[in-house]
């Protein structure tokens, strides 16, 4: 379970969450390695059978690689995807 001061990949620490939609949750965090604030998005937890688990994932990696091609001011800037044990 996420929770504030959680630490992700050794560097984003969750300071509180943001907001959810239809498949994922994002969550206010810090950049601890570049002293900056950052966004992080994870699938909602249950949001996909097992079956359906590795096909989400990879919908989930490619949204990253599209959306960190873009380059426009109502687009978030990406700059690091993963996968955190089993979660996006």
């Amino acid at each position: 379970m996420l929770q504030p001061g959680t630490r992700i990949a050794g560097r984003y620490e969750l300071t509180h969450p943001i907001g959810s939609g239809g498949m994922g949750q994002v969550w206010a965090g810090y950049d601890e390695r570049l002293d900056r604030p950052v966004a992080v998005k994870f699938l909602k937890p249950g949001y996909a059978s097992d079956a359906d688990r590795q096909l989400v994932i990879e919908r989930f990696k490619r949204e990253a690689k599209v959306t960190a091609r873009l380059d426009h001011p109502g687009v978030p800037a990406v700059h690091d995807a993963g996968v955190i044990g089993d979660s996006p």
